[in-house]
């Protein structure tokens, strides 16, 4: 039990460190510098749960998920800014019916 999961560990070391890089790239082209990190970073946890179902090239698998988590992202921040402006526009008396 412990080898097995000491060499998954391994395993996805040796993919994070190959990989890494690339999927910090495709995140800062799209997103930006400042959010590249935090897209990269939840595109390896979502990696790490699917470990075993990874295909034998996952790098474009990766990008998917990294394009995915891009996405989830925008519309995130798209519902929040909506919320936002919806509520600045609204006179308080409104707010508190």
């Amino acid at each position: 039990m412990e080898s097995d999961t000491a060499e998954r560990g391994r395993r996805f070391t040796e993919l994070y460190e190959r990989c890494y890089g690339s999927v910090y790239a495709y995140a800062a082209r799209r997103a930006g510098r400042e959010s590249a990190d935090e897209i990269a970073a939840e595109t390896f946890v979502i990696a790490w749960r699917r470990f075993e179902s990874l295909p034998s090239e996952p790098l474009p698998w990766l990008f998917g998920v990294a394009r995915n988590v891009l996405h989830r992202a925008r519309r995130r921040l798209a519902r929040l800014l909506g919320a936002t402006e919806q509520m600045s526009s609204s006179p308080l008396s409104e707010v508190r019916s």
